[in-house]
């Protein structure tokens, strides 16, 4: 009897799997505040059709193997041909570079609503490699102006975003957000008291630091010729404390008329809790107390 072998060859998936792979092509570079960068992948090996996964990108109604509307970063894809085989990868979009831009204000990024005006500032340290042709501040309270270095005076206490629109290489366009705050008041609260009763720096004189002169500066005991915290806040209190964390002094709208209530001369510490139409603020620090004759 003669007997005849029939031999079968079985290609493993895993060497086709292993013959599939990808290449991408990024077809167009977008400015980095737009989402329109475009990703066309090519297969390699393997055996069609494929299924693309472009993950959380957009895919191209026309063609599965273009992803489109991509913002600059990295995006996961995935591949899979008709026999199964996969190849899981990842890939980056490119975006035009955009300039770092540094905004600044003068006289700070808190302003007092004695005198809520502020200057404004941005530089661009890149400037010779990626210059900024344009610009637009929008100081976040409605108003805007495309003057480079503005003044803006605010009107309401509160917390603003200010914005400056640059554009630059091929007109593209980038917005960078800078906070700044409008408060109440800026007060003025001397760091020792010297009750002796000559007429000077008798009492704890709490003010707008606009009358201040300096951290050293004189107070006279006529107490009703500087602002009162209440000139400012609805309400406030005032605690004093010794060294020792007791409670040694408790008032609620202070009228700048403390001078020590006699104690011993030495170190102490006060807390002042101001509330506003607007925000409230707390103020802490420490005062001595010289010349008390205790």
């Amino acid at each position: 009897m003669k007997k005849i072998f029939i031999f079968v060859l079985f290609l493993s998936p895993l060497l086709l799997f292993s013959q599939l792979s990808v290449e991408f092509t990024q077809l167009n570079i977008s400015c980095s505040s737009i989402c329109g960068g475009i990703m066309k992948v090519q297969p390699i090996g393997g055996v069609p059709p494929y299924t693309y996964d472009w993950k959380s990108a957009d895919t191209d109604p026309t063609d599965e193997s273009v992803a489109i509307n991509l913002c600059g970063g990295k995006y996961e894809f995935s591949i899979i041909d008709d026999l199964g085989a996969r190849v899981d990868t990842s890939f980056t979009v490119d975006v035009l570079k955009s300039p770092k831009i540094d905004i600044y204000l003068t006289p700070g990024d808190t302003l007092y609503i004695q005198n809520p005006t502020a200057q404004f500032f941005f530089e661009n340290p890149d400037i010779d490699n990626n210059p900024v042709h344009e610009w637009l501040w929008d100081f976040g309270d409605g108003n805007t102006t495309n003057i480079q270095s503005p003044l803006h005076t605010y009107t309401n206490q509160q917390q603003y975003f200010a914005s400056l629109k640059i554009s630059y290489a091929t007109n593209c366009d980038t917005i960078f957000v800078h906070p700044l705050r409008v408060k109440t008041v800026k007060l003025f609260a001397p760091n020792i008291i010297t009750p002796n009763g000559d007429g000077y720096n008798d009492t704890f004189i709490i003010t707008d630091n606009s009358e201040v002169q300096s951290s050293s500066s004189t107070f006279k005991s006529e107490n009703s010729t500087y602002p009162l915290i209440n000139d400012f806040y609805i309400s406030n209190e005032l605690v004093v404390y010794n060294r020792w964390g007791k409670k040694i002094y408790e008032t609620k709208n202070y009228l700048n008329d403390w001078t020590g209530d006699n104690l011993p001369d030495g170190v102490y510490f006060y807390v002042l809790n101001c509330h506003g139409k607007f925000e409230d603020e707390v103020i802490k620090g420490s005062l001595t107390i010289l010349d008390s004759g205790n």
